[in-house]
């Protein structure tokens, strides 16, 4: 069965004790003091350099926050602690990110605002009026963008001598993180039900940028400390606005009043209380005034909103470790669990996936650790055991890092245990054609990591737990749309013809 994780009602009531946070009460945000004369469009950083406009404003900008004392809500050191300090003593909005709170889905809308001030900040403290943050595209770009790396290739201002040492001299990278996105880009549900929903998996292609560079950015305690953090986040938010447009199914939560009316606290330009909901940042082109240079029009999402479809949920093998929990041991690189599936199920399955609109994902629960590992791995369901990885292989079913929730010294996340889920469709037809009368599905975890490595791998930092998991059936119907459509059928049809 599931393990038992965070319940709403106690992170409500958490967020209900933070200083700076209303719930469900009225926004302080005035749209009226956000416009400016032309629209602030966010670059990619792979067509900037350290004297680009932007680069220098964005340094001038730090410089300035960092030479205010704590004390002034606009300083480096405040605006970092907004997302997470070790620092004793708490502030008004401190330790207040939402990271995989994975029933309440903050994730984007907080970090939206959060970065939505930031910006307000720097621009306002480096003098440029034109300033908008960059992002770093780390599914085109991997390697650590050249004015973040050690000086003098990058600035000793954006420069952290703390991170991973081969990501900071350029000759390793964050890895793989397209099919993190991919799965993130199927999932039309946006909050977690029984599977994650697209908020939560997005998380796990970002943790993975977060483990690997390593350092500060390890830990949602420090990691906004690094200057990186921001830029790398302003890529996670140009990937809501692409999920958004990559399938009309695809929507905000907008008709879940708790999540669209929870209110959070942050500070403006001139050191003054802000507040922001989640319905205050649906649409950032209308509401913040900011796009992004390649995006297209961005879709429009609007409080009250009908969702465009609902989602239904089977379970089909309720303990797939079957004598838990299971360990990502510390200094191994490989281990792998077995659960059964009968030749029975293994029918029901291919049945199942007929419809284009099924996804079966595997979901782990109970995940623990004391420290951050500093590795991620690469999930692999039904490649037979001992067998060589690839990720071109249709067993590959994508990437898991742990960040923040479930890492026992990142409070307050890191009190709850972890949780992630992948869809399997592909790698669970190609494992029921070599068991053509049923049998024994591995799930296989490789080690990954920057090169500090040992004689078994990576060097993993921490020994993970996970205590259990499941496959379950999600079955999403498009509103309005009886089943059967001819266009479900046509798909129906090219699905059958893969099986065949």
């Amino acid at each position: 069965m599931k393990y038992p994780n965070q319940s709403r009602r106690r992170f409500l009531t958490t967020l209900g004790a933070t200083a700076g946070v209303t719930l469900a009460g009225k926004s302080l945000f005035n749209i009226d003091k956000v416009f400016a004369t032309t629209p602030y469009t966010r670059l990619n950083l792979a067509g900037l350099t350290l004297s680009s406009p932007t680069i220098v404003s964005y340094i001038a900008g730090v410089t300035a926050m960092q030479a205010l004392p704590l004390t002034d809500q606009r300083s480096w050191a405040y605006q970092a602690a907004i997302h997470g300090t070790t620092m004793s003593g708490m502030m008004p909005d401190w330790n207040t990110c939402s990271h995989s709170t994975f029933e309440l889905n903050f994730f984007w809308a907080w970090h939206r605002m959060y970065l939505y001030w930031f910006e307000r900040i720097v621009r306002s403290l480096s003098g440029d009026p034109t300033f908008a943050l960059p992002y770093w595209d780390w599914q085109a770009n991997p390697y650590l963008p050249p004015m973040f790396q050690n000086p003098p290739t990058g600035s000793p201002i954006l420069h952290v001598a703390a991170r991973n040492a081969s990501i900071n001299n350029g000759t390793s990278n964050v890895g793989v993180l397209t099919p993190g996105v991919n799965n993130a880009f199927a999932q039309p549900i946006f909050e977690y039900t029984s599977v994650d929903g697209a908020d939560q998996l997005i998380q796990l292609p970002h943790n993975q940028v977060h483990g690997m560079v390593g350092g500060i950015m390890g830990s949602t305690l420090t990691a906004a400390q690094d200057p990186v953090f921001f830029v790398h986040h302003a890529n996670v938010d140009r990937l809501w606005d692409l999920w958004l447009a990559n399938n009309s199914l695809n929507a905000d939560p907008t008709s879940d009043s708790i999540w669209g009316g929870t209110s959070f606290g942050f500070f403006d330009e001139n050191a003054n209380a802000v507040s922001m909901t989640p319905c205050d940042v649906l649409r950032a082109a209308q509401q913040l005034n900011y796009i992004y240079d390649t995006e297209p029009a961005q879709v429009e999402q609007y409080c009250g909103n009908t969702q465009p479809c609902s989602s239904s949920y089977t379970v089909l093998v309720d303990n797939c470790i079957q004598k838990p929990p299971f360990y990502l041991n510390q200094g191994g690189y490989y281990g792998y669990y077995q659960f059964p599936i009968s030749y029975q199920l293994g029918q029901q399955i291919y049945g199942y996936l007929q419809n284009p609109y099924n996804t079966v994902y595997l979901s782990h629960y109970g995940i623990t650790c004391p420290t951050q590992p500093g590795v991620y791995w690469d999930v692999y369901l039904g490649l037979p055991v001992g067998s060589k990885p690839n990720r071109e292989s249709p067993y590959y079913v994508g990437s898991y890092a742990i960040y923040g929730a479930g890492i026992a010294d990142q409070p307050p996340d890191g009190d709850d245990p972890a949780e992630f889920s992948v869809p399997v469709n592909t790698a669970i037809l190609a494992a029921l054609k070599k068991l053509p009368k049923g049998g024994n599905i591995p799930v296989s975890f490789y080690t990954y990591g920057p090169p500090r490595t040992t004689a078994q791998g990576p060097a993993q930092k921490a020994t993970v737990t996970i205590q259990s998991a499941q496959l379950t059936l999600q079955t999403v119907t498009p509103t309005g749309r009886a089943a059967g459509h001819k266009d479900e059928k046509k798909q129906e049809k090219k699905v059958i013809a893969t099986l065949t």
